[in-house]
């Protein structure tokens, strides 16, 4: 497993291994574009969470030695990845029109409010989470640790953000809010208007 045997890999510590879902978010903001225009949103965020899930496995099966395929699985996280990014911002706003086509309210602050303060709230749960796992896994910070604890960080490191990305695929298929729908509910709120 890559992690596990990070310390045997070619790899050296200065190795730029976060650069690539970081690039990859600039360079794939179009393509999610595209193919959002082609498609739907939903479907777009379906493929991105399938890409995710795809780099996840295959970080999680290759050996730390085979350092192209790692930077692969990097790569494919983030392109995956950065379909929520691009996407999440733009569903939250058709979220907000839809809410005021069915009750006549536009709570636009309350839902950009509570989006935001989701978002940080998870960060901190997430902190906290992190670190009781890490001492659960037998984690010494600057200590050679076990293999089974090792094991127990990739798995911390691998399973729950392929669990978070299967959960949004299975969000993403059952939003039915397409852009047929959206253009329709626009339509009608201009009319109101």
């Amino acid at each position: 497993m890559a992690f596990a045997s990070i310390a045997g890999s070619n790899l050296s510590a200065g190795e730029p291994v976060g650069a690539p879902p970081a690039a990859l978010l600039l360079v794939a903001v179009p393509g999610w574009v595209r193919l959002t225009t082609a498609t739907s949103k939903s479907f777009a965020l379906q493929v991105g969470s399938l890409l995710a899930m795809v780099g996840y496995v295959v970080f999680w099966i290759v050996q730390a030695d085979q350092t192209a395929f790692l930077f692969a699985a990097i790569a494919c996280i983030g392109l995956g990845s950065s379909a929520l990014a691009v996407l999440f911002w733009s569903m939250l706003p058709d979220t907000v029109e839809y809410g005021e086509w069915k009750t006549g309210n536009r709570a636009e602050a309350k839902v950009f409010g509570f989006a935001t303060f989701a978002q940080k709230a998870a960060v901190g749960i997430n902190a906290l989470l992190l670190g009781l796992l890490l001492d659960l896994s037998g984690f010494r910070a600057n200590r050679d640790q076990a293999p089974d604890t090792l094991f127990a960080m990739e798995a911390i490191m691998v399973g729950i953000p392929f669990l978070g990305a299967m959960t949004i695929a299975l969000i993403a298929r059952s939003y039915r809010l397409d852009k047929r729908l959206h253009d329709n509910i626009r339509r009608e709120l201009a009319a109101h208007k």
